[in-house]
């Protein structure tokens, strides 16, 4: 599936770090954070974080999550959002600018359309300042917002 956003920032209220307590030097952690953000494929993650395993031990759920995190980044990107904001059990979803027209004339948003009205319950799209906002509610953890994203995306 072609990349449709280069990059997708998120904002989450959820923990996604790597502790202090797993990685004690906090020069050592940034370079981490770092390295992770670079990281574009998943055989590049999976041995990303085997090496870290390797070196600090079994890794704990929340790193788990901060690397699911680069994923749900990836699908997010590939469905055309370029900002997930998942906060207070609600995620939102903001599309690229209006003037992509292209965008909105693709298969990837009217696959997005047919998704939502499917999740009514859950799903709904309004406009805030010109700009169109996914917002799914009953989010409540970064698996769960893949799950959503993962679910538009093969629908």
């Amino acid at each position: 599936m072609e990349v449709l956003v280069q990059d997708c920032v998120i904002e989450t209220d959820l923990e996604l770090l790597i502790p202090e307590t797993y990685v004690s030097n906090i020069s050592e952690r940034l370079s981490l954070y770092s390295k992770l953000d670079n990281i574009k494929k998943e055989d590049d993650l999976m041995k990303f974080m085997e090496s870290i395993r390797d070196r600090f031990g079994p890794v704990p759920k929340v790193v788990e999550d901060l690397f699911e995190t680069v994923r749900l980044r990836w699908i997010a990107e590939e469905l055309g959002f370029e900002k997930l904001v998942v906060k207070g059990q609600v995620m939102k979803c903001y599309f690229v600018a209006p003037e992509r027209e292209k965008y909105f004339k693709s298969d990837t948003f009217g696959r997005i359309l047919a998704f939502i009205q499917t999740q009514g319950k859950y799903c709904k799209i309004k406009e805030v300042k010109n700009r169109l906002i996914l917002v799914i509610s009953e989010v409540n953890s970064i698996a769960k917002a893949k799950k959503w994203l993962e679910q538009m995306k093969f629908s």
